[in-house]
């Protein structure tokens, strides 16, 4: 948002509105933010890659048409919990 600018958001599950009004912006100490920053980026691109490789293993199975039989699975994992 732009300072001196105000803005309607739509609550969740359409419980109403919101009106937000920046009525003027304060710069935060970067020195102070900086070991949170430091912690976000770590963890973000940790999520970042892990979600970049579930896409290329979707993008795979797609490309070389991969089914499932979900009744051989089901099968296979009673007989190890040794449930058959």
């Amino acid at each position: 948002m732009a300072q001196g600018t105000t803005k309607i958001l739509a609550a969740p599950g359409n419980r109403g509105w919101f009106v937000v009004s920046l009525a003027k912006i304060i710069p935060g100490d970067e020195a102070a933010i900086a070991p949170l920053l430091a912690q976000a980026t770590t963890e973000l691109s940790t999520v970042t890659g892990r979600e970049y490789s579930d896409q290329l293993r979707k993008a795979i199975r797609d490309e070389a048409g991969v089914t499932r039989n979900q009744a051989a699975i089901d099968g296979v994992v009673r007989q190890l919990a040794g449930s058959n």
